[in-house]
């Protein structure tokens, strides 16, 4: 009985046609399209904590769904002939394929490898290359090329929803790190609290020291490069913006190290903070 396609969808382009090509490309599309709803299922039907009506239910829509929308139903083929056999998933060609697009026609090989020769080479040529004495072409191609790669800055694509993995795989507890997440959160605390005294020192109390004018002013530097690097985890983050992410992280610990050095000029060469405040107050 023939195969019946009940939805319209796209051919695939740069591809050997065939029918069961055809029939692979229509369950790969299908699968693509289900695959959400069937792990919902997967997961309804396998957690033990829920009611054993609910996971029955879940069962029968589960098995209610078209075959075709099963992973199981999807074949690696040949791009370029079609065939399922003996296929590397690397190239997406037929192992005879690339031996033949690499060496050329053979009098030793069987005749029908080579009845389609032609439409196979064309097929070639249109994914990209250049078909008969590649292999050749490729002993005299440069290993060093000068040709900036700008693909190290393009934002890096997300999964629909920016969910990773499936509903059927456990939670990955991130890293512990003293220094992100939650330990940011109270270092910044701490450092916050801390400066509300030092900074009501020499203007309540009338206490002008330079080590608590230090003290204070390398707080003030830690609370904003602090605030900072919360804004560039919140809205740039490496996840998405990859190479970004390192060099906002890198700027900004360049102008801490500018800060410091600020810091150790106002306190040596200067009076300290609260001087410089009081003469721009009073000016």
């Amino acid at each position: 009985m023939p195969f019946r396609f009940p939805v319209e969808f796209e051919l695939p382009k740069h591809c050997y046609l065939n029918a069961r090509v055809i029939k692979d490309q229509f369950k790969r599309l299908q699968f693509a399209e289900h695959e959400v709803t069937r792990n919902a299922l997967k997961y309804i039907a396998r957690n033990t904590e829920l009611p054993p009506r609910v996971r029955l239910e879940a069962q029968l829509q589960l098995t209610s769904m078209p075959k075709y929308t099963s992973y199981t139903q999807v074949k690696n083929r040949c791009v370029a002939s079609g065939h399922a056999k003996s296929v590397l998933t690397d190239f997406k060609l037929n192992r005879t394929i690339i031996l033949l697009c690499f060496w050329g026609p053979s009098p030793y090989n069987s005749r029908k490898l080579f009845q389609n020769h032609h439409h196979m080479i064309s097929t070639w040529r249109c994914i990209g290359h250049s078909g008969p004495g590649l292999g050749r072409s490729l002993a005299a191609t440069r290993c060093l090329s000068l040709k900036p790669n700008f693909s190290k800055l393009k934002k890096i694509p997300q999964p629909p929803g920016f969910v990773v993995g499936t509903v059927n795989d456990a939670y990955v507890h991130p890293t512990p790190n003293h220094y992100e997440g939650g330990y940011h959160w109270t270092y910044d605390r701490v450092v916050a609290i801390a400066m509300v005294p030092m900074a009501l020192t020499p203007f309540v109390a009338g206490v002008e020291h330079p080590i608590i004018d230090t003290m204070f002013s390398c707080g003030l530097l830690f609370h904003c490069h602090s605030g900072f690097k919360s804004c560039i985890i919140d809205y740039i983050p490496k996840r998405v913006y990859g190479v970004w992410h390192g060099l906002a992280t890198k700027l900004l610990a360049f102008g801490t190290a500018v800060g410091l050095y600020g810091i150790y000029v106002l306190e040596t060469a200067n009076n300290g903070l609260f001087d410089l405040i009081k003469s721009v107050w009073y000016s």
